[in-house]
């Protein structure tokens, strides 16, 4: 074996992938010259140092979970929140309708929607409200709506309110009584984790 061929399977050589009768070249040319040698000495402590590298610097814990996620296949990333939920579901069947189980099974279905549902392009159609009001008609929440004026939001028909997130397309929906109670046709970017969109367009019906 000369030089050029010895360089040319220095990596098979390192990772013990040749077979026998390569190694055994291999070995009979590194014994032999010096500059072969040099070279697999310093790709070694390369490697070294890398492995130790690795071994001390772990990437953030939200960086791997990110890139699992990339890296799963659609079909899991859909049927492994789902599964969750059936098992839920059977453990408030066995446990009762506690307020404590409710308030399990809703998280549960929150868990499932924001991973099925990611921020998206959207048209939604509704009535404009004022998200206080609402509150304070279905749970008696204290508002200060009167003090500081309304909030518009929209109530679509099955009774999510969507917040609108502050932006050029939205200062009237936002702050103008005036359209309260409108039918609001809205184009834009929905955001299910934090219940709001992000305007782009709209029309008054």
């Amino acid at each position: 074996m000369d030089c050029k061929e010895f360089r040319e399977i220095l990596d098979l050589y390192m990772d013990g992938e040749l077979a026998a009768e390569g190694v055994a070249a291999a070995n009979a040319h590194v014994s032999e010259c010096p500059g072969c040698r040099a070279v697999h000495e310093e790709l070694s402590r390369l490697r070294r140092s890398v492995q130790q590298i690795v071994r001390e610097h772990n990437a953030p814990s939200l960086l791997v979970d990110r890139i699992r996620r990339q890296l799963m296949p659609p079909w899991r990333r859909v049927l492994a929140p789902a599964a969750l939920l059936i098992l839920v579901l059977f453990a408030l069947a066995a446990a009762g309708a506690s307020p404590g189980a409710r308030g399990l099974v809703a998280r549960s279905m929150e868990f499932v929607a924001f991973h099925l549902d990611p921020p998206r392009l959207v048209e939604l159609e509704g009535q404009l409200v004022c998200r206080d009001c609402e509150l304070k008609a279905l749970y008696g929440a204290k508002t200060m709506c009167l003090l500081k004026g309304h909030r518009g939001a929209l109530k679509t028909a099955d009774g999510k309110i969507w917040n609108l997130m502050e932006g050029e397309h939205t200062e009237a929906l936002v702050h103008d009584d005036s359209l309260r109670g409108k039918t609001i046709h809205i184009r834009g970017k929905i955001y299910r984790r934090a219940g709001c969109v992000e305007v782009q367009s709209y029309r008054i019906l």
